[in-house]
């Protein structure tokens, strides 16, 4: 398996393609919309996993859905906001673990307003296969995370 090298020392790699998300105003629209058809594909695969693993607790959603229809959604919303944000930070911490798994060292975090988080190990070149883990992780680690808390958890 090959092994992460400092940009510094990389002697025999040359940049076969670059993303560059700084430059790119079109690839983060792209990226953005991408990512918004996801949540609402996945957000329906969830909903019927649920339906599927835990009926007593599909009952439970459909009541707190017309709940919160009736009595209104401000005060959801804004909890619906700080999970999200909640996620975007879990989501780039497991990023930032396996660039440190792979590196040895704090991987970088940052933010771009209004579109983007991210996590990176800006002075090292990782091979394929650790791109496509630390890519993948925490698309893995929290949909199987879940539905281990889906099984066990009690509903509301």
């Amino acid at each position: 398996m090959t092994k992460c090298v400092r940009s510094s020392e990389a002697t025999n790699y040359s940049m076969d393609r670059t993303l560059d998300l700084a430059n790119n105003r079109w690839a983060i629209v792209l990226m953005n919309l991408l990512a918004v058809v996801g949540l609402f594909a996945f957000s329906w695969i969830a909903l019927w996993v649920l339906w599927k693993l835990r009926p007593d607790a599909w009952t439970v959603v459909c009541t707190a859905m017309a709940w919160l229809v009736y009595r209104g959604i401000w005060a959801d919303l804004l909890t619906i906001i700080l999970l999200y944000v909640v996620m975007i930070v879990f989501h780039e911490a497991i990023h930032g673990a396996g660039f440190w798994l792979f590196t040895r060292e704090r991987p970088h975090f940052g933010l771009h307003l209004p579109s983007a988080a991210y996590a990176a190990a800006p002075d090292w070149l990782l091979p394929r296969r650790q791109h496509l883990i630390v890519g993948l992780a925490p698309f893995t680690v929290i949909t199987v995370g879940g539905l281990i808390l889906l099984l066990y958890l009690p509903p509301i």
